[in-house]
């Protein structure tokens, strides 16, 4: 039962997080999404990166670190999408690492984070709270979680398979 609780964690987490990820992108992002191949890359572009950085929850021993590690990735992941969105509400551009190094854009941003943020931004953090209700009710034992190497190469797999779809399109 135990190991059915850790997968139902990492799926809820991973299925929240994604698909959260994909409403951001479609609502919040001009990307001009027309053909079904376009929908289909930006379903499956975060869903291999999402299950790579899950996959090392399986690194932890204790149910309790490995919780704690789901919620820590959900919660930066949150924050980096959050930031992302922040900024292309007022640049109209993505942060990317050339534009990290102008710090001079991050000046500009200070007088107007209020007219940046909006009540409805609670919502960036929804699927942290669904997890955290997760983690909660499902209340691990210790760790009776056998072959942990081996889930975590299989959602390794799992990430590159999906990967390689998403770059055959």
């Amino acid at each position: 039962m135990n190991k059915m609780k850790t997968y139902a964690i990492l799926l809820i987490a991973i299925i929240a997080v994604w698909v959260k990820t994909v409403a951001i992108h479609l609502l919040s992002f001009d990307l001009g999404v027309e053909t079904f191949t376009q929908q289909l890359i930006l379903w499956l572009s975060p869903l291999s990166f999402l299950c790579i950085m899950f996959s090392f929850a399986f690194l932890f021993r204790k149910a309790k670190a490995r919780n704690l590690y789901i919620l820590a990735t959900v919660f930066v992941l949150d924050l980096i999408l959050y930031g992302n969105v922040g900024f292309y509400r007022f640049y109209t551009d993505f942060v990317t690492i050339p534009v990290l190094s102008q710090t001079s854009n991050f000046g500009d941003l200070g007088g107007s984070i209020k007219e940046i943020l909006a009540w409805s931004d609670v919502l960036f953090f929804i699927d942290f709270f669904i997890v955290l209700i997760a983690v909660k009710m499902m209340k691990e034992q210790e760790d009776t979680l056998t072959h942990r190497k081996r889930f975590m190469l299989a959602s390794m797999a799992v990430a590159g398979l999906v990967f390689a779809t998403n770059l055959f399109f």
